[in-house]
């Protein structure tokens, strides 16, 4: 006979259907987090000569219970290279980015850790997919790449209502880390994110995601390039917490030396600077975050300075806009 005083898992048996027919669990219950890990990897060829692949795969949850991804890690070696690009495709079919992105760009703040916020729930029998590219970047080194991803997070565990919980052994004050987002103790505070990011309100919804926008070819020249646009999609307003600009691997006629200045610019005409400023001074973390209006565009315009190179050599360069989706929901 089971012991009551201790925690009873819900088993498929204690699922009612709900007016429409789905199956729901019973009122009462209670949820245990169980920290864990899930891990990836892939052998992407190559023999110096080929044009590289695209290799979209996935991985399938193989668990009983439902696991909530916070976060994932990632490393394509030989680092030095840098030619993988990747996408994610979650479970519940969206993207995490709107194109693939240069593994190098990917993880803007402290780490190689990119944190979801709200976290991504991948329940049993659902596929994650990794979509991995080394043709955008050019051919890859002779003995390809090797990309290692960890998605962490929780296995999320329902109790019955009459059982009994036991205590976290780690207590509820813990000193100065927690099991989450991303922090390091020495870094600036303005540096884990907007200083001020908005609550979301009740009735929507916040989606983390990436914009990536088309690149430019700058002349090395100065002359300045502008409305480069990023549309927002239909469905929701954007809020953009980060801005990084990259730089696409392996592009033929490339100058030597310069430095980027950028200026953005909303649909609407409003301007975050009243003239160019150096990228390496304003991206990363925002401030205080932007938002862009759905069906919107977002319009970066860049020059190069002090730029040296052959005659005609350009920059090729692109922005990546880094957010979340705020859309309503019923």
């Amino acid at each position: 006979m089971a012991d009551l005083s201790m925690p009873q898992l819900l088993t498929q048996a204690d699922y009612i259907l709900d007016s429409c027919g789905r199956p729901t669990p019973p009122d009462g219950i209670s949820w245990v987090d169980i920290p864990g890990h899930v891990g990836y990897s892939r052998s992407l060829p190559g023999d110096g000569t080929a044009p590289g692949t695209t290799d979209i795969t996935g991985l399938v949850h193989h668990g009983r219970v439902p696991f909530f991804v916070r976060g994932v890690t990632a490393t394509a070696l030989p680092a030095a290279t840098q030619g993988v690009y990747w996408r994610l495709k979650f479970p519940n079919g969206r993207f995490f980015q709107s194109s693939y992105t240069p593994h190098a760009s990917a993880f803007g703040i402290g780490s190689d850790r990119q944190l979801f916020m709200p976290e991504v729930e991948w329940r049993p029998g659902e596929k994650m997919f990794v979509d991995l590219d080394t043709t955008i970047a050019g051919p890859p080194p002779a003995d390809g790449y090797q990309v290692s991803m960890m998605f962490d997070g929780v296995y999320r565990f329902q109790v019955r209502s009459n059982g009994r919980i036991p205590p976290n052994p780690l207590g509820l004050n813990l000193p100065r880390y927690y099991r989450g987002a991303n922090q390091n103790i020495m870094c600036p505070e303005f540096r884990y994110g907007p200083g001020c990011p908005s609550e979301t309100p009740d009735g929507y919804q916040d989606e983390e995601f990436t914009y990536v926008s088309p690149t430019a070819n700058l002349p090395i020249t100065g002359a300045p390039l502008t409305n480069i646009g990023t549309q927002i999609e239909p469905d929701s307003d954007f809020y953009i917490r980060q801005i990084w600009g990259y730089f696409p691997a392996n592009q033929p006629n490339q100058g030597t030396s310069g430095t980027v200045s950028i200026r953005l610019t909303r649909g609407d005409g409003y301007q975050v600077s009243q003239n160019y400023l150096p990228l390496l001074d304003v991206q990363g973390v925002m401030f205080k975050e932007l938002k862009v209006k759905a069906r919107d565009n977002l319009y970066f315009d860049a020059l190069v300075v002090d730029g040296t190179g052959a005659v005609g050599s350009v920059f090729t360069f692109g922005m990546y806009f880094v957010g979340v989706k705020r859309r309503r929901v019923s």
